[in-house]
């Protein structure tokens, strides 16, 4: 069986599919507008040297680390692309690493990206 040739599209889909289960779970929507939030959430990751770092509690925003201001931002989530309305800045310390953002922020997340996931092993295992 020939490999994917394009690993990074697969490993999207799976989030795609993880984050689609999580909007259906916490906001009650369907199948197809979970995956199309999903899709929102996970093309900013990809644009403007943003990262994903997770969904809130409730999963009504997306928080992303921004590279280029080096700083904290949430987007309330819904099915279209974000508008600057959406966005709410996190004023916290710019400098701290996502993993650090996620346990001193002391806040109850629906989701957490994989890469900064294994942060709260053992503090929560609800979390995805």
């Amino acid at each position: 069986m020939p490999s994917d040739p394009h690993p990074r599209a697969a490993f999207t889909d799976d989030l795609v599919d993880e984050l689609a289960d999580v909007f259906v779970k916490n906001r009650g929507v369907d199948r197809d507008v979970a995956e199309t939030y999903a899709e929102t959430v996970l093309r900013r990751d990809r644009k403007m040297r943003k990262w994903l770092v997770g969904l809130r509690a409730n999963a009504v925003e997306a928080v992303y680390l921004n590279l280029s201001l080096q700083q904290y931002e949430a987007y309330r989530v819904h099915s279209g692309e974000y508008s600057p309305k959406d966005q709410a800045r996190i004023r916290e310390d710019l400098t701290a690493l996502p993993s650090d953002f996620v346990t001193e922020r002391g806040e109850e997340w629906a989701w957490l990206h994989p890469r900064v996931r294994w942060v709260n092993e053992g503090v929560d295992s609800t979390i995805q």
